[in-house]
């Protein structure tokens, strides 16, 4: 008999803090687990010392939860051997996760044992990739209702405010920094997948650097995200080939929009050295050792001040075309907005998703009958919309271009 409804691995960490906060505003009896005891108890009463590097310690925490929420990364490096004994104890599993390296292989070797042991596994949780995710299912929805063909959809990233000492956590950056460095990796897994291929139907792609017109609200150059976004979304878009009838998969970009002709220089020095030191082994060395130099300040070791996370939020605006029954063309502007991206509301996103599975998991299970999926395979059909807006996560169609 599991004696807590969720349990928080890496709750020591930095975004893992956030998430016990989140989760402390919910009704679920929930544990924390980590390596260090003394650091452990300061956050709450109920914990479970666990080390990730030994099988038994993880299967007993396991054991001992009806879903485990893995905060602990990078995943690469951290992740396997926490799902893996998720998948054979038959333990939901839910993380943050924004590495499609490793979100890929783990579908690829555990789908069929997570079928069989009807668990529920998803990644990819936080704000990599749920407001992409579910924006695109919004529309989807939207233009569905209408009785309208959707041809495409990009997005484009802004940061209406943002705090001027702001610099998100190191971690990211390593992730970033492996993920690069594996690109061959990436290419290998995806072959494995057999992804259903999309048609060619959809908005032509933007290049780097180019200017944006025509766009409300956007006003810029912008260069392609670097998150994972674009990669989970495709995943679930094949996914719907496959299991959706009513909706037809849909082309999706996102962009990150840049404003300061001195981000455009850097973004252009910082982007060459990068992508020259993640081809050897020892610039990639270099590249996580500095990372706040390396990164222009943008990341650090000691993450953003809390007067930082609370000055400063997000907003990603969507443009969706299709046509009408005529023929005629269709323009539609949505949107998501919310606080700061990589904390606040990561643990509000993630949160919603655990309380969302959690109370939804018979409907779920029911569709999917288990395995390995991507965030908007799970939620596509849930009240998780809602939930988000509760905790002023709203997403919005606004009006026609």
């Amino acid at each position: 008999m599991s004696q807590y409804d969720f349990i928080i691995l890496g709750a020591t960490g930095f975004t893992g803090k956030w998430v016990v906060e989140e989760a402390r505003k919910t009704g679920y009896n929930f544990g924390i687990a980590g390596r260090n005891k003394s650091n452990l108890e300061k956050l709450h009463s109920n914990i479970l010392v666990c080390d990730i590097n030994e099988d038994s310690s993880i299967l007993n925490m396991v054991s001992q939860c009806k879903l485990l929420i893995n905060c602990t990364g990078p995943y690469r490096l951290l992740g396997e051997r926490v799902l893996s004994a998720c998948v054979k104890s038959g333990t939901d599993y839910i993380d943050i996760c924004g590495e499609p390296a490793f979100i890929e292989e783990m579908e690829l070797k555990y789908f069929e044992e997570a079928r069989l042991n009807k668990c529920l596994i998803v990644s990819a949780c936080g704000f990599d990739s749920i407001p992409s995710e579910m924006g695109v299912v919004m529309i989807q929805n939207y233009f569905y209702e209408k009785n309208l063909k959707l041809d495409g959809i990009e997005a484009f990233l802004t940061f209406p405010k943002m705090h001027r000492d702001y610099h998100g956590h190191a971690t990211t950056w390593d992730c970033a920094v492996m993920g690069f460095a594996n690109q061959s990796e990436l290419r290998k897994i995806r072959k494995g997948l057999n992804l259903a291929p999309l048609d060619s139907r959809g908005l032509k792609r933007r290049g780097f650097l180019s200017n944006v017109d025509g766009v409300p609200g956007i006003h810029g150059r912008v260069i392609p995200f670097p998150g994972s976004d674009s990669s989970i979304v495709r995943r679930s878009q094949s996914y719907l080939t496959r299991t959706e009838s009513k909706i037809t998969p849909v082309r999706f970009t996102i962009y990150c929009l840049i404003e300061r002709t001195s981000s455009v220089l850097k973004l252009i020095i910082g982007g060459l050295i990068f992508g020259i030191l993640t081809k050897f082994s020892f610039g990639q060395k270099l590249l996580i050792k500095f990372a706040e130099i390396f990164s222009f300040g943008w990341f650090s070791r000691a993450g953003p001040s809390m007067e930082a996370v609370q000055n400063s939020n997000f907003e990603i605006k969507f443009r969706a075309c299709g046509s009408d029954n005529n023929g005629e063309k269709v323009t539609k502007i949505a949107s998501v907005s919310g606080p700061e991206i990589g904390y606040d509301s990561t643990s509000k996103i993630l949160i919603s998703c655990v309380d969302t599975l959690i109370s939804e998991r018979s409907k779920i299970l029911a569709e999917t009958k288990g395995g390995i999926f991507t965030s908007a395979s799970i939620f596509r059909n849930t009240q998780l919309l809602k939930k988000l807006s509760d905790k002023k996560i709203d997403f919005k169609i606004e009006s026609s271009q």
